[in-house]
């Protein structure tokens, strides 16, 4: 199992299970700088034709939503990790 960690004075990280068993996650953004990162990252995955494991969406203002195939989910995280929306990833 991977856990992650998030300063949430930066960002709120909420992860649940999705339709078919994937796993969605959902992020409240609290820093202009963090939503360039989260966007940056969005853009990565959206432009790469060999990633379908993540589908982004909008959700409101300063918040987004991310689709994740199960199998996908700890390249994610590390992910996350790269663009600094998460401050620890860890398996236990």
């Amino acid at each position: 199992m991977v856990t992650y960690e998030f300063d949430a004075q930066v960002v709120t990280v909420e992860e649940m299970q999705a339709a078919a068993g994937e796993c969605e996650f959902q992020f409240r953004i609290h820093e202009p700088a963090a939503e360039e990162r989260l966007k940056a990252l969005r853009s990565e995955v959206e432009n790469n034709r060999d990633l379908t494991d993540v589908v982004f969406g909008t959700l409101g203002p300063e918040a987004y939503q991310a689709i994740v195939r199960p199998n996908f989910r700890v390249d994610f995280l590390l992910l996350l990790f790269k663009y600094e929306l998460l401050h620890a990833v860890k398996r236990i």
